[in-house]
């Protein structure tokens, strides 16, 4: 939970950066350390493919296979680091750094010319792809690697190239976002410690204070400036805008500031930052719903925590101010096992925000 609570306060002091890759100019700019991950679904094996933002003029690139043993492969890790002509109309590479052991004459060397071609491509079909200033634009593009004709789905809330997904004619995904994210500091492994997401595991927790809560229990409307939610007194308040259900569950407000005088760019940018994992908190983007109604975004997902290898459902709602382009921002994180044991009593909190 405390990964999640930096990220929450992080949002708070972020501004929006002006970098940008040659041959496209991005409607949101990518900010140092922000990455992205794909899992490539035209590998026989389980295979993903991330991209990592330094500057305009560095990118590292990283391919990972968990280790197969139905089909007896051991587990693959390639990263090379790249540099590029940042003032180029097109990919123009002007140098590289392998940062993992290559053995000559196997299938790594095949691998690496795979990922210079990635690259490439991206670069080439989001030059073609205009200016993306919404979530989920489809067009329709010729990408041989990925069979001939396909649908690519851009997203401005993706780093990078701003590419979501590469379908085929027949809607099959050939290779499609996992997460995204941002890293911390120096310090923060997030992007090379990745390596998917695990199965679920169904099993209870019969510590959970989700489990003995019951209907009858005596609800308190706090309130946060102008924002209310509604808790029972199993919840405890260690700070002012801040409440936690034992170590299963904690809700935050807040206040989200405006970024950009545009009311949609500063909505995507807003966004962005929402769903990028934080350090060793992966936001699992195939569980990722995002919800506008009216004045408000609903942003849930599952997120996986490495340091504790459980899952945290996470459900985020900005309520717009009527004033100006500031939000109004509630948050609430559940282990996905206290959830799972009463997901009405949380979903009755998130019901009874208001701004």
């Amino acid at each position: 939970m405390k990964k999640i609570i930096t990220s929450i306060l992080g949002l708070l002091s972020l501004t929006i950066a002006a970098n940008a890759l040659p041959g496209f100019t991005s409607y949101l700019a990518d900010n140092s350390g922000e990455y992205v991950y794909y899992k490539d679904n035209t590998f026989t094996r389980e295979s993903y493919v991330g991209m990592l933002y330094y500057d305009e003029a560095t990118i590292q690139i990283r391919y990972y296979a968990p280790q197969d043993n139905v089909g007896m492969q051991p587990e693959k890790d390639i990263a090379i680091l790249m540099t590029i002509n940042p003032d180029a109309s097109y990919w123009e590479m002007t140098g590289e750094r392998i940062l993992s052991t290559i053995m000559p004459n196997t299938e790594d060397t095949d691998l690496v010319n795979y990922l210079h071609d990635i690259l490439y491509e991206f670069s080439s079909h989001r030059q073609h792809a205009d200016d993306i200033r919404e979530r989920d634009v489809k067009i329709f593009q010729d990408y041989e690697q990925f069979g001939g004709s396909v649908a690519m789905l851009y997203d401005c809330t993706i780093p990078l190239f701003n590419i979501k997904g590469i379908y085929s004619i027949e809607g099959q995904a050939q290779l499609e976002c996992v997460t995204t994210g941002q890293l911390k500091d120096s310090f923060d492994k997030s992007f090379e410690d990745f390596k998917g997401f695990p199965k679920r595991e169904d099993k209870k927790d019969n510590k959970s204070k989700a489990n003995k809560a019951k209907s009858k229990a005596k609800s308190v409307k706090y309130k946060f400036e102008n924002q209310t939610v509604s808790l029972d007194s199993d919840w405890s308040q260690p700070m002012e805008n801040f409440w936690m259900l034992g170590d299963n569950s904690m809700v935050t407000l807040g206040k989200v500031p405006s970024f950009d005088k545009d009311s949609n760019r500063n909505e995507c940018y807003i966004i962005r930052r929402l769903i990028e994992s934080a350090q060793d908190s992966y936001t699992d983007f195939s569980s990722l719903l995002i919800k506008k109604n009216k004045n408000k975004i609903e942003i849930s997902a599952n997120i996986f925590q490495g340091n504790t290898e459980k899952y945290v459902i996470s459900t985020k709602v900005l309520a717009k101010n009527k004033e100006n382009n500031d939000f109004g921002y509630f948050s609430i994180s559940t282990f996905e096992n206290a959830w799972k044991e009463n997901p009405s009593y949380y979903q009755k909190i998130i019901k009874s925000y208001s701004n």
